[in-house]
């Protein structure tokens, strides 16, 4: 199962095959629809620029459609959270989910993680055959790797504490998930679910939420 790295002493683990074809094939439909009917309610007419009137990168990538915690990512949380706390050796708390539709010219600047995300867990689900799109970091020993995240790939790293990127990207399109845990102890009991009362709602909600605490 290990592939690349090591989670104790570079900060990353790189595990190979944890989503199947399928399940990656039905991931892309689910997300590709909800970014067409997020952009139809935003008034927008979808054609094949779709890549230049996205709006939704936030502010650590451009050129790309990027969401927070919808459905079918967040169900990722529950459907890996017992392979990972194997891997980890660790009771884990879900937190949330984030993904992006990463277009031609698209890039993530370097920064780090929220510090309450004790691991957190890149996946692949579509790629550019000809332009493998690799994760760059900083490991515990300073050095930069880039590692290429193959669709149905998982690399667990910590966010927190590791300065990560994404360069210019060079291909067509390429798809990408995030979950993000706690090790599940009383001091973090609060944090489950991102502090949302249950999975799958969104960032609306949550702007709301952190308004009001």
């Amino acid at each position: 199962m290990k592939d690349l790295g090591n989670l104790n002493e570079d900060g990353y683990l790189l595990v190979k095959n944890v989503l199947s074809p399928d399940i990656l094939k039905l991931l892309t439909i689910q997300f590709t629809m909800h970014r067409d009917c997020v952009l139809i309610e935003e008034g927008f007419d979808l054609d094949d620029r779709i890549s230049e009137i996205v709006n939704h990168s936030g502010i650590l990538s451009q050129k790309s459609f990027h969401q927070y915690g919808i459905i079918c990512f967040d169900s990722l949380l529950i459907f890996l959270k017992e392979k990972i706390e194997d891997i980890v050796g660790e009771k884990l708390l879900p937190l949330h989910s984030g993904a992006r539709i990463m277009y031609n010219g698209a890039f993530m600047v370097p920064h780090k993680d929220k510090d309450k995300y004790d691991f957190v867990c890149t996946i692949c689900i579509e790629e550019d055959e000809k332009f493998p799109y690799p994760l760059c970091l900083e490991d515990y020993n300073q050095k930069t790797v880039k590692i290429n995240i193959h669709p149905g790939d998982m690399l667990i790293y910590d966010g927190c504490m590791l300065n990560h990127w994404r360069e210019k990207y060079e291909g067509k399109r390429h798809i990408q998930t995030f979950i993000s845990y706690a090790i599940d102890n009383q001091s973090n009991k609060h944090l489950i679910y991102d502090k949302r009362p249950c999975l799958g709602l969104g960032i609306e909600w949550k702007k709301i939420k952190d308004a009001v605490t």
